[in-house]
């Protein structure tokens, strides 16, 4: 299925861990499983509003509706489950798709066969849409707002503004937790956009090959009066060529878009970070207020 031109370069890793294929399936079949209890979550709550919402409400109506509502708990248990068990596969797939990545690079780069080095270059493509289609990091930056609501009240003692301050320390864990993801993502977006690059440059590079050949190759024309003349070579202009920079040209695209999303999520985490250190500030003056130590 996946990669065969990688098969000699993942024998050893093959022996000891799980190959592209086999967690390849295990997602996708795990995508099916979430999607099929998905749809059955969903019909369960639009049936339970139809209990609840019609009229003349039955005593065994609200029976129904109680049971349908623990049934639909334990599906979302069972959801969460699931989507964790994704979660951990989906960080496996990503230790193994880096080391695949980097094996074929070298390889690619070490090709002296013009034909082969295309070929790599096409893996690693198909390796990069199959990554997107599998595990694509879809996070969103996003932290709960209700700590802005959160104050000291006239009635609060010394324990209720410290649990509050602990509160809002949780909060600034959360943002840093996010700012850091946030950072990867933008290095693994980076890495992908950079890999693209290089397999664009393999494939370039092998079709530039081919097409100088048939040049190369072409026939003679013969003038009726002066004889055979030789084949001028055309100006490069090839359909491969134009493909390659429109290509580019997308890449850039999307890269400036994805680094103005991603500063503006900095943005406004750093944002949020400070607004959080202010109001600890301020809780920690009202406790020491109490004269507790």
């Amino acid at each position: 299925m996946i990669y065969r031109l990688l098969l000699i370069l993942l024998l050893p890793l093959a022996l000891t861990a799980e190959t592209p294929d086999s967690l390849q399936m295990r997602i996708t079949a795990l995508d099916q499983r979430i999607a099929g209890l998905t749809k059955q979550v969903e019909q369960e709550k639009k049936e339970n509003e139809l209990r609840l919402s019609g009229p003349g409400k039955s005593e065994k109506s609200m029976q129904d509706a109680y049971v349908a509502a623990e049934r639909l708990n334990l599906l979302n248990s069972r959801l969460n489950e699931l989507n964790e068990q994704r979660t951990a596969l989906c960080n496996e797939w990503k230790i193994l798709y880096a080391d695949i990545v980097d094996k074929l690079l070298s390889a690619a780069q070490k090709e002296q066969d013009r034909e082969k080095k295309g070929d790599l270059g096409k893996g690693l493509q198909d390796l990069q849409n199959t990554n997107r289609r599998l595990c694509s990091d879809d996070w969103k930056a996003a932290v709960t707002q209700e700590w802005k609501d959160l104050r000291v009240e006239s009635y609060d003692g010394p324990p209720e503004i410290r649990q509050k301050i602990q509160l809002l320390q949780d909060i600034t864990r959360e943002i840093n937790i996010n700012l850091s993801r946030l950072d990867k993502q933008l290095q693994d977006f980076q890495r992908e956009q950079k890999t693209k690059e290089r397999a664009q440059e393999f494939i370039q590079e092998s079709t530039l090959f081919n097409d100088n050949l048939s040049v190369r190759r072409g026939e003679k024309s013969v003038d009726p009066l002066s004889g055979p003349i030789q084949a001028q070579p055309q100006i490069e202009t090839t359909a491969s060529t134009d493909i390659v920079n429109q290509s580019d040209s997308y890449g850039k695209e999307q890269q400036e878009q994805f680094e103005l999303q991603y500063q503006q999520k900095r943005k406004s985490l750093l944002s949020q970070k400070g607004e959080v250190s202010q109001k600890i500030r301020e809780f920690e003056e009202q406790y020491r207020r109490f004269g507790v130590p």
